[in-house]
């Protein structure tokens, strides 16, 4: 047999902490959406700082790339002028070395033709001593 406890006011003190209850559990809710709201609203800010700062960070980036790349492409533009100049410098002088030697070469010639007109026997000799020199050098094995 169940025990009922009929006391008076016993079920009107259930109802009132029934009551209290639902209202204590209504309020933490309450403070539960707020709290929530709260994080909510204070993580929207932060991802918005966040994203603004990122923006920033991106757009200094950029900037920095393109004067590395333009400083980039003005040192290449003064390295090709350079090397042209020292391309032109350098053929220059190869000319100037071409001409001399066959200036050179040409007087050698001049006092080579000058010495046999002076001394025609002993030039054909030597002439042929050299000759024979040079076939017994070469033709050795």
């Amino acid at each position: 047999m169940a025990a009922t406890y009929n006391t008076p006011g016993t079920r009107e003190k259930a109802e009132q902490a029934g009551a209290n209850a639902g209202r204590k559990i209504g309020e933490a809710l309450d403070r539960g959406q707020q709290a929530a709201s709260a994080i909510a609203d204070k993580t929207a800010d932060a991802t918005s700082g966040m994203v603004q700062k990122a923006q920033d960070v991106a757009s200094t980036v950029a900037n920095k790339a393109q004067d590395v790349a333009s400083n980039v492409a003005h040192k290449a533009q003064d390295v090709a002028h350079r090397a042209q100049d020292v391309a032109s410098n350098v053929a220059h002088t190869v000319e100037e070395a071409a001409t001399a030697t066959k200036e050179k070469v040409g007087e050698w010639t001049d006092d080579v033709t000058q010495l046999v007109r002076r001394h025609p026997m002993q030039s054909i000799l030597i002439a042929l001593g050299i000759g024979c020199l040079l076939g017994t050098v070469l033709s050795r094995d």
